[in-house]
C-alpha cells in the first residue's frame, strides 16, 4: 500500500495505465522513476566543481 501511495504522489493522473507505463519504461531504461528523481536531487545538491 505504501508503494502505491508514493506512486500516487509522482503521477499527475495515477491510474493502472500510468503504473503499467512506468513499469514498462523502467524495464526498457533500467532506471526507475525514483532512481531518476534521486539522481536529479543529488545533482542539484552536488558540491561546486572547481
Amino acid at each position: 500500500m505504501t508503494v502505491l501511495a508514493t506512486l500516487n504522489t509522482r503521477f499527475e493522473s495515477f491510474t493502472l495505465e500510468t503504473l503499467l507505463a512506468e513499469i514498462t519504461r523502467w524495464i526498457d531504461t533500467g532506471v526507475s522513476l525514483f532512481q531518476a528523481e534521486l539522481a536529479d536531487i543529488n545533482q542539484a545538491n552536488a558540491p561546486p566543481t572547481a
